[in-house]
């Protein structure tokens, strides 16, 4: 589970990954969270999207991992991609729509024995990362974890 977590913009793969040593910060526009796993998340909102529940051997077999710019090493930080397909499904979500997957996700969270979020705290999540995916201006949306 990840202590800090940022979901921001770059404008490319190279930019994105060089925050791996140096937290994206105030130099690029971003969300801020902690207390889950982003990569599972991501896994699990794009589920939500797709219309499937994936548990388990499930999940880890068909769900659509994030593509890393900078692999996590021991020091736990790690830089990802968040899909195309995500950031739109999620710009294009209405508010009916981010309740149902902050539902949806906090019951995978529990599944996951991950609940550290209060419901409240997944809809936050959930709203402003739609919110900065619907207002990404041609740059990628990443996600910096540690």
């Amino acid at each position: 589970m990840a202590r800090d977590i940022t979901f921001f913009f770059a404008p490319d793969d190279e930019a994105a990954a060089k925050t791996r040593s140096a937290h994206p910060g105030r130099a690029l526009t971003g969300v801020n969270c902690a207390g889950f796993d982003p990569d599972d998340a991501v896994v699990d909102w794009m589920a939500f999207f797709d219309g499937h529940v994936l548990r388990d051997a499930e999940r880890r077999a068909r769900g659509k991992w994030p593509r890393y710019v900078a692999e996590i090493l021991n020091d736990g930080v790690g830089v990802f991609v968040v899909s195309a397909d995500l950031v739109t499904a999620l710009a294009g979500a209405g508010q009916d729509d981010l309740r149902d997957l902050a539902s949806y996700w906090g019951e995978r969270l529990v599944e996951q024995n991950e609940n550290e979020l209060s419901a409240a705290e997944q809809l936050s999540v959930v709203e402003d990362v739609a919110r900065l995916a619907g207002s990404t201006g041609g740059s990628g949306l990443y996600c910096w974890q540690w």
